[in-house]
């Protein structure tokens, strides 16, 4: 897929700006780092969830009726944006990997989120997960075991 050089007007600009910061301020408010890590990975699994089928309605004719009915799985979501070929491959590892560690959070009782949980995760995205450990260091936030 061939990228074209698109010229965007200030206004466009200013408005995708002001609607990715109302997005970061969302994911903060629900995710917040002293929150609780096992309710953070739902609630970011939920976002992500959210995104896909943004995702799928927004380019599939009638993507909203895929979405409408519930019946995708988060597995399933990912493989069709996945199969669209429009987020990169690292990123799509890392909400195969999301969903592994939500499904063993949601099927073993006494699951705890730990580092390993989360680099797990963040591996496959690369440099940026590495920026943000040496940034945050062990301390991303919660009481992680």
């Amino acid at each position: 897929m061939a990228e074209k050089d698109i010229e965007i007007s200030s206004e466009i600009k200013a408005e995708i700006d002001s609607e990715i910061k109302a997005e970061i301020a969302e994911l903060f408010r629900l995710c917040p780092p002293q929150q609780e890590p096992s309710l953070s990975l739902l609630r970011g699994h939920l976002l992500c969830e959210y995104y896909l089928e943004r995702l799928i309605t927004l380019n599939l004719p009638r993507g909203d009726k895929l979405t409408a009915n519930g019946d995708l799985s988060f597995f399933q979501k990912v493989v069709l944006v996945d199969s669209l070929q429009i987020i990169d491959d690292r990123v799509m590892r890392g909400l195969k990997n999301l969903n592994a560690v939500r499904n063993q959070l949601s099927h073993q009782k006494d699951k705890e989120i730990t580092h390993s949980d989360i680099d797990r995760i963040g591996q496959s995205i690369g440099k940026e997960f590495i920026a943000a450990r040496r940034e945050y260091g062990e301390d991303m936030g919660g009481s992680w075991s």
